[in-house]
């Protein structure tokens, strides 16, 4: 006994140590030639990075299991040397565990240091590789690696795991279906009434439901190791087979092979095993439900017969002998579920991703070509259609129609057959593979029409018209009577035979379902491209309508309905008027017929309307685009489907022009001939207006307005300022024109001769609204989250620093929500009706108020004075037209022409004078005069290249100091700071300091009157060094308030004592 139980422990060591075997020198160079062959292939380092995954965990499966199997040696070899003592185990027995032992420590030791180059290899593929030819050499070594490990692990499968393809109630499953169907028989009907819904051709036969399956269901297996196992180191595998119940474990099981389900064939791909399997019994295999909470199944292992290639010398001993009848490998069991689905007949067109609308049998889908049904039809409908009804297909009478492409086959589970069949039907590609197919016959019954005034009393019978080669094959074609028998006949367009379809079980010769299928002869099918391409147009507002008229009707319409063409009046009795459809097509607009009826010269147009609307919501920023393409479908169909639909594609590309100026007056830019910033000057001082802002005086308002005429730096073709508006500064090129310059607008030109750009007429360009061309505030620029411009803005407190903001349409600046400027376009001049102008204004509450009457400017526009804002000149070429629904200004049409800044001139400004220095230690105090600190002057200069003073004295100086309203210069003393600074305790003058404390005992005080400043030290200690004070003076007019610093120095009395005793 003791014997027999050391040898069984001896098989199992040497069963578990089989995938320590080394392969043959011979598989091994046969894993050098294909992995060579591989070489060439170009390897991306992501692909060498997984193959490299791949081997590692190829490498982490073999020493597992060769760790397991070192483990199994070592404990067969310790028992069997515990029991040497009573001979029950031979030497050679012993030297066999031994062997196998130290093959599985020689094993993990090559497995190990594979696993080191591996290491290494992952760290290499994380570098830089520049080069082809490096990729190259580094996939060899990845190449010569993989053959390594393959030749450490070979080809022995060593374990298989169950790839479910569901579960059922918790548990991993495979699955097989069995198709299910009661047999039917055609029933004959005279087609008089249709009371019943759905109208099925077919009933039972009384015999049992037939079970039909198919040799192909599939189950799917992890193998391991996860490579170098290939399909042929397998046999064919074998299903070990049990009953089972979900909450009761029996003993003694008993296992089935290959019952009720059997491997019909096998293959292996990458570490995946598929197996094709078949039902080897009659009868539902699924589970069967013992009460609500109990219920018994199949449940199958798959064992695997290792190849006798693989075999290890003591298994082939093994088997030899008659101890055992192979090796194996089996998965773990798996529970085998049989879904039952009944099969039915189904139009091709089918969407099985989709929900279908309906009873069963009379369920309708829509797709790109319109409603159908997806069962087709019973004899009782189709043969109560009136003409053009229930059409399932038009096919072309001249070539022939293979019915099978037709049909499909659908299943659905067999407890949802009606009630869900028209969401849970399936496509059962493999219908083939249960012996399904199909046959097809023409109707018996004839089939006349029974549309029309008269009821078809001449009984046309539409099954004259077609003939089917066989049932089998279901070749139809056209045929008319006897008319070119054998062949086809034009004179069967437009008749509509109608087919019986037959599902068959071709294995039991059972009919399975029936149907009828509608066909109608057609001249041609499909659609029939006819396209047309009108010229390029130049951009205008408006509707952009393009007219096929009779030369294209005749040239592009009519020849391109058929081959050869068609004659008016042929094609008009073919597409009539309600066959067209010129709005639902792809594209923008819409194409109407345009008819003349008189008789003997009736005439047929097309009119394609593009309006702005349909432009704007093709290309919403249309100022971005250059040229502009746009297309229309419009569809003309026979209304009786004998001919086919004509498609009919407009297309027209609108171009952009390009727009330019003619010039500019350098008089009112910086001087560098840029052109990039305009000066907007304060009024002169007692000059007489030419352009009054804000009433229609000739003569200034009492105080200081700034504004000007922006269009005043613009010139038009003749040199001069345009008068019109800012269009006549504008022109435009067309690319189909070329050398021509156009002007924008109709007002132009306004002189006779001499004019630079093409003189207008109605029909040679484009002209655009006046009105539309504008100055704005650039938006984009001042309301960036980057903006560079930041402006002064003083807050009731203090000056802060604000962006800005601007209106929708781009006339009025605001800063911190106050207005600061507005351009005011398109205005007549006050005092000139005839010309236009285009002022920029700063805010003010009262422009002609008196001086210091209390109304000044805003803050807001006070934080622009001496700043510069950047403005746009924009053309909106859609302004003021009928046809436009979106705002002024809108992207969608608007250019901008030009980009500049605006630089607001500050008007007055403070030249700094002469001050005298303190002295410390003086009797009264150190006085010094002030008024001659500052001097107020104006931004302009007089003849000599002098500043105007401004001054509270008399003559010009007090006007201008009146008309600029300006407040004397406030010494704030109480805001004095020095250039003392504390110095390891010490207060010390310091060079560059300017926020030092004013010293204690010390006073700086202004005195108004007579405008001078005394200084007194009251510490009763001279200072022995002089040090500085600054002394800040806030200054202001209408226009500005600012503070200037003014320095002073404190010198040490000369009678100071500077030596120490």
């Amino acid at each position: 006994m003791n014997k027999k139980y050391l040898s069984v422990i001896l098989f199992s060591a040497l069963m578990l140590g089989t995938t320590g075997t080394f392969t043959s020198c011979k598989d091994y160079d046969d894993d050098i030639k294909n992995l060579q062959e591989q070489i060439d292939k170009k390897a991306s380092i992501e692909e060498l990075t997984a193959k490299v995954n791949e081997l590692q965990t190829a490498i982490n499966e073999a020493k597992a299991t060769a760790e397991e199997a070192k483990a199994t040696a070592q404990e067969a070899l310790d028992k069997a040397n515990a029991g040497s003592g009573e001979g029950s185990v031979t030497e050679q027995e012993l030297a066999d565990l031994e062997k196998k032992l130290q093959d599985q420590i020689d094993k993990l030791a090559s497995l190990e240091e594979v696993d080191k180059k591996l290491a290494a290899m992952e760290e290499k593929l994380k570098g830089e590789f520049a080069t082809e030819e490096q990729i190259t050499e580094i996939a060899a070594e990845v190449d010569a690696l993989s053959a390594e490990v393959m030749a450490l692990i070979g080809h022995r499968l060593t374990s298989l795991s169950v790839i479910p393809t569901t579960h059922v109630n918790g548990i991993a499953a495979i699955t097989l279906t069995t198709l299910q169907y009661t047999p039917q028989k055609y029933v004959v009907n005279d087609h008089s009434t249709h009371s019943t819904n759905p109208w099925l051709d077919h009933e039972g036969t009384g015999a049992a439901d037939k079970y039909i399956s198919t040799e192909n269901n599939v189950a799917y297996f992890h193998v391991s190791p996860n490579m170098g196992v290939r399909t042929e180191d397998i046999e064919t595998p074998i299903f070990d087979c049990i009953k089972s119940e979900n909450i009761v474990t029996k003993a003694g099981v008993e296992i089935a092979e290959n019952n009720p389900i059997q491997p019909v064939s096998h293959s292996i791909d990458k570490n995946v095993l598929t197996v094709k399997f078949k039902k080897t019994i009659t009868g539902f295999i699924g589970r069967t439900d013992v009460n609500a909470s109990k219920e018994t199944f199949y449940m199958a292992s798959l064992k695997a017969p290792i190849s006798k290639e693989n075999w290890t010398e003591a298994e082939k001993d093994s088997v030899e002998s008659g101890k055992t009848n192979g090796v194996y490998v089996n998965s773990e069991y798996v529970r085998v579920e049989e879904l039952i689905k009944v099969p039915y007949l189904v139009n091709k067109r089918t969407l099985f991703d989709q929900a279908a609308t309906g009873d069963f049998a009379n369920e309708t889908q829509t797709d790109a070509e319109g409603e159908f049904y997806v069962h087709y039809h019973d004899s009782a409908c189709v043969y109560h259609s009136e003409a053009n009804e229930l059409i399932d297909l038009r096919w072309a009478y001249d070539q022939p129609l293979d019915l099978k492409d037709l049909v499909k086959v659908c299943a659905t589970d067999k407890d949802q057959f009606e009630t869900g069949h028209a969401t849970n039907h399936i496509d059962l590609e493999n219908y083939k593979e249960y012996g399904l197919s199909f046959r097809f016959y023409l109707a018996k019954a004839p089939y006349i029409t029974l549309g029309g005034p008269e009821g078809n009393t001449n009984e046309t019978d539409q099954q004259k018209f077609a003939e089917i080669d066989n049932p089998t094959n279901g070749i139809m074609t056209s045929k008319v009577y006897t008319v070119g028998e054998g062949g086809t006949s034009a004179t069967a367009v437009g008749r509509e035979p109608i087919v019986r379809v037959e599902l068959r079980d071709t294995v039991n010769n059972e009919l399975v379902a029936q149907r009828y299928i509608k066909i109608k002869w057609a001249k041609e099918v499909g659609e029939r491209p006819i396209s047309h391409n009108f010229v390029d147009s130049i951009y205008v507002c408006g509707n952009y309508n393009g007219r096929l008229g009779t030369q294209e009707m005749n040239e592009v319409i009519y020849a391109g309905a058929k081959e050869g063409g068609m004659t008016k009046q042929e094609f008009h009795a073919v597409y009539v008027d309600a066959g067209f459809d010129g709005t639902n097509g792809d594209g923008e607009g819409s194409v109407t017929i345009l008819k003349n009826t008189e008789a003997g010269v009736d005439s047929y147009n097309l009119l394609w309307t593009l309006t702005h609307a349909d432009i704007v919501a093709k290309y919403p920023e249309w100022n971005k685009q250059e040229k502009m393409d746009f297309s229309k479908v419009c569809y003309w169909k026979d209304p009786t489907g004998a001919y086919p639909t004509l498609k009919i594609t407009l297309t027209r590309t609108i171009y952009k022009p390009v727009f330019n100026l003619w010039g500019y007056d350098g008089r009112y830019w910086k001087n560098n001939n840029n052109w990039n910033v305009f000066n907007v000057n304060p009024i002169v001082y007692d000059t007489q207006e030419s352009n009054p802002a804000w009433a229609n005086n000739r003569t200034n308002n009492p105080t200081c307005n700034i504004y000007t005429d922006l269009l005043n730096g613009f010139l038009d073709d003749m040199g001069v300022k345009p008068t019109t508006g800012a269009g006549g500064a504008i022109y435009f090129t067309d690319k189909e024109r070329e050398g021509l310059k156009f002007y924008y607008s109709a007002l132009y030109p306004t002189v006779t001769s001499g004019f630079q750009g093409v003189n207008r007429t109605p029909d040679n360009y484009a002209a655009y609204a006046e009105e539309g061309v504008r100055f704005i505030f650039d938006a984009d620029k001042l309301e960036a989250a980057d903006t560079k411009y930041v402006y002064q803005y003083f807050d009731g407190s203090k000056v802060v620093d604000k962006t800005a903001t601007v209106s929708p349409d781009g006339t009025i600046l605001y800063i911190n929500g106050e207005k600061a400027a507005e351009i005011v376009n398109y205005t007549a001049n006050k005092l000139d009706p005839n010309e236009m102008t285009y002022n920029i204004k700063l805010e003010e509450k009262n422009p002609t108020h008196a001086p210091r009457s209390g109304d000044a400017p805003t803050e807001a526009a006070k934080a622009i004075v001496g700043e510069f804002v950047p403005l746009k000149l924009v053309a909106d070429l859609c302004y003021d037209d009928g046809c436009v629904t979106v705002p002024l200004l809108a992207p969608e049409h608007t250019q901008t022409i030009k980009e500049y800044e605006a630089f607001i001139i500050e008007p007055l400004d403070m030249k700094e004078g002469e001050t005298e220095d303190f002295t410390d230690a003086t009797i009264g105090g150190s006085t010094i005069d002030v008024k001659d600190a500052f001097t107020y002057i104006s931004w302009n200069k007089d003849a000599h290249g002098e500043n105007y003073v401004v001054a509270n004295t008399t003559g010009l100086e007090k006007d201008l100091w009146e008309f600029y309203e300006v407040v004397e210069g406030d010494w704030m003393t109480d805001q004095i700071t020095s250039n003392l600074k504390l110095v390891d305790g010490n207060l010390i003058p310091t060079e560059g300091v300017e926020n030092g404390p004013l010293p204690s005992n010390t006073s700086v005080v202004y005195n108004s009157t007579n405008k001078t400043l005394t200084y007194n030290n009251y510490s009763g200690t001279p200072v022995n060094r002089d040090y500085k004070l600054y002394i800040p003076v806030k200054f202001g007019y209408k226009w500005k308030t600012f503070t200037k610093i003014f320095t002073v120095e404190v010198k040490a009395n000369a009678g100071t004592p500077t030596k120490a005793l």
